[in-house]
């Protein structure tokens, strides 16, 4: 009996030891830049389901900080300090189904805003409320995910719902709260047209919200605000106090997909959106007077293979702005006519490469990377117009320690901006001089040669008897600009996988 129970300990110990390092290895798949590149197929929610082969799940507290001498954008601001909660999950039901899901809460100060009291800036640019002042502004937001995937012989169907809330505000005059909303759902299904690929085709629906109040304390007056209209444009006849608006969009989405079901070959992606949304003052009855339309198109060509992959990458966008024209408005505002000054269009392009080695306990991959982003702004009259092409080569090391219970993963990257052509435009600049400062300073940062070096370190430590690992991370980068200017930022992490 006794040699039975040290023999039932040893079988124990030992199928406990072999689970933890299968854990391990599961683990380093997920981590591994190569191994689990996140593909742009995976918008289709169909082809979910076979993307992992083990359930799995992640909870993490992360504390951030990013700051820089001048800011990139003066519409985003040149600070923040954030923190955060995020927990996901991706669990399998069975050989043929798949849920997943995720939940997250952000609270995030940014510092030195300017020229811009409207929350998600690059969604309703150019139509934002600002003024002088600017200031710091608080902001907190929940996200919650949730997607479901199953296949049945040679089909496949999915489909998935995020929700996201925010708010954000000011205490010190001006003091804009601005509520939040975005819903996104997805449906999309794939299926076999060989024995080695999948055909499958997603649509989805986004709705976007935000009702923004700007209010005064101070009894001895209050600031002008301005409607902006893009490259430093205002609507002239509302500048004033009108400091409430609404703003209601919705995209309509969908693409095509070609993925390998074994994981290597040709993988392939299109896509197309159209978004719309519309700007209206409270003040003024709540009538719109400002609209944006915008276009987007995308696609995706990749040859995987076991240890790497090359991929090239393509998207452009282009979006336009309507201006309202009303009458005097004694009575009601009513509508004379509509023009459309505004207009933006961006061309990205990108090639890839990347290849993994094992060597024992150790795995190494590199990865080159080279981008080309090409946009241009232009308003009709006034006549002005902005634009650039910057060229960004990047090059990225990943080294993965593995023992039997823990990992050991560090990153490093090397990224250089180099600035091709550019063009800055200002027709009758004496018209509205003010946000003129703002204007060149965000041309002349973003179009700015940069060096930008990112070093990151994760360290899993398995505790089988609790989690699955408990582990710690960390990120730092740092970014040189010409002009003597720089930012860096630094985010640490303390979370469990289970």
């Amino acid at each position: 009996m006794r040699y039975r129970s040290i023999i039932a300990c040893m079988v124990s110990v030992a199928t406990a030891a072999n689970a933890v390092a299968q854990q391990t290895h599961d683990l380093r798949h997920r981590l591994s830049d190569v191994e689990n590149h996140e593909w742009t197929v995976y918008a289709n929610p169909a082809l979910m389901e076979a993307r992992h082969k083990t359930s799995f799940a992640d909870a993490a507290v992360t504390f951030a900080h990013d700051s820089g001498d001048k800011a990139v954008t003066a519409q985003t601001g040149r600070a923040f300090n954030d923190a955060s909660f995020a927990a996901s999950s991706y669990q399998r039901l069975g050989k043929e189904s798949a849920v997943w899901g995720k939940a997250a809460y952000h609270r995030r100060q940014t510092k030195g805003v300017e020229w811009n009291e409207t929350s998600d800036f690059m969604e309703v640019y150019p139509y934002v409320i600002a003024d002088t002042v600017g200031g710091k502004m608080q902001r907190e937001s929940y996200l919650f995910n949730i997607g479901y995937a199953q296949s049945r012989r040679h089909l496949s169907y999915g489909m998935e719902a995020e929700y996201q809330s925010a708010v954000e505000y000011r205490d010190i005059d001006p003091r804009p709260k601005n509520n939040t909303i975005y819903a996104v759902f997805k449906a999309g299904v794939s299926v076999d047209i060989s024995d080695s690929h999948q055909m499958g085709a997603f649509i989805g629906w986004r709705h976007y919200s935000q009702q923004q109040n700007i209010t005064f304390m101070n009894p001895y007056g209050k600031i002008m605000l301005y409607q902006m209209s893009g490259l430093a444009m205002q609507y002239h006849r509302f500048a004033g106090t009108l400091g409430d608006a609404n703003y209601t969009g919705n995209t309509w989405f969908g693409g095509l997909t070609l993925h390998p079901t074994n994981g290597n070959g040709v993988e392939a992606q299109l896509n197309i959106a159209r978004r719309s949304m519309q700007k209206q003052l409270s003040g003024l009855n709540n009538a719109p007077i400002n609209d944006i339309a915008e276009w987007t198109y995308g696609g995706e060509a990749a040859m995987r293979r076991e240890k790497g992959y090359t991929r090239l990458q393509v998207a452009y966008a282009d979006r336009r702005g309507t201006e309202r024209i009303y009458d005097d408005g004694v009575h009601n505002y009513h509508q004379i006519s509509a023009t459309q000054p505004f207009r933006a269009t961006t061309l990205c392009g990108t090639a890839e490469a990347a290849r993994q080695w094992t060597w024992g306990k150790w795995t190494m991959e590199t990865t080159a990377t080279v981008d080309v982003a090409s946009h241009k702004q232009t308003y009709t009259s006034p006549a002005r117009e902005l634009s650039f092409t910057n060229l960004n080569p990047k090059i990225g090391l990943l080294a993965m320690w593995q023992t039997r219970n823990n990992l050991l993963t560090m990153r490093l990257s090397e990224t250089r901006q180099q600035n091709i052509c550019r063009k800055l435009s200002i027709d009758e600049p004496g018209l509205f001089d003010k946000p003129l400062k703002a204007l060149y300073d965000n041309y002349d940062m973003i179009t700015a040669g940069a060096w930008t070096t990112s070093v990151s370190a994760r360290y899993d430590i398995a505790m089988p008897r609790v989690v699955s690992t408990l582990y710690v991370c960390a990120n730092a980068n740092y970014t040189a600009l010409t002009g003597r200017h720089h930012r860096q930022g630094i985010d640490v992490s303390l979370g469990v996988t289970l």
